[in-house]
């Protein structure tokens, strides 16, 4: 379900992308990115990067992300005088590249599902033997234990974790290692 929300948040920023803003916070998707910007003042994207204005004026700041693949904060401030307090008009923006994320869910999803085992034919066993009407835990074909594939995943954690608490404990004296 995540791989969809990422993949429809990329689409949907490539085709339309679109910002809002909230005073002095502004968020909204561009390309593959999320992005979101705050300043002193009222933020707005433009057409160039950022724009803030505030009592004191208004600028519009040309911003970009260090990287394609990692996520970046850029700052900019603009009106600063020399000897003064520092700048009069000042936004930060941060830049989240989408493309990793779905790189990284859908790489776990398909990992699970590597892991989970081959798809079978309901009613039947990974061997093939059709199962309908037979009760049991086990194949009577090739002696594999009967389910979906939640619980097969289920399973092999239990059994991964089971063997991590028997590694963890030595048999004959109770402690960590023998």
């Amino acid at each position: 379900m995540a791989v969809v929300a990422v993949a429809a948040g990329l689409v949907v920023g490539m085709v339309k992308p679109g910002h809002q803003s909230k005073g002095n916070y502004a968020f909204g998707l561009s390309g593959n990115r999320l992005e979101v910007a705050w300043g002193a003042g009222t933020v707005t994207k433009s057409q160039y990067g950022w724009m803030i204005s505030n009592a004191v004026g208004m600028a519009d700041s040309i911003m970009t992300p260090k990287s394609a693949w990692l996520p970046s904060v850029v700052g900019s401030g603009m009106g600063s005088v020399p000897g003064g307090p520092g700048p009069m008009l000042e936004v930060t923006a941060v830049y989240v590249p989408l493309w990793p994320v779905l790189v990284l869910v859908g790489g776990m999803m398909g990992g699970l599902w590597w892991w989970a085992g081959p798809k079978v034919k309901p009613g039947h066993c990974r061997c093939g033997y059709d199962l309908q009407g037979l009760s049991g835990e086990r194949c009577p074909e090739c002696g594999a234990a009967m389910g979906t594939m939640v619980q097969r995943v289920v399973s092999r954690l239990v059994a991964v974790g089971a063997a991590v608490r028997a590694r963890r404990v030595c048999p004959s004296n109770g402690h960590v290692t023998c």
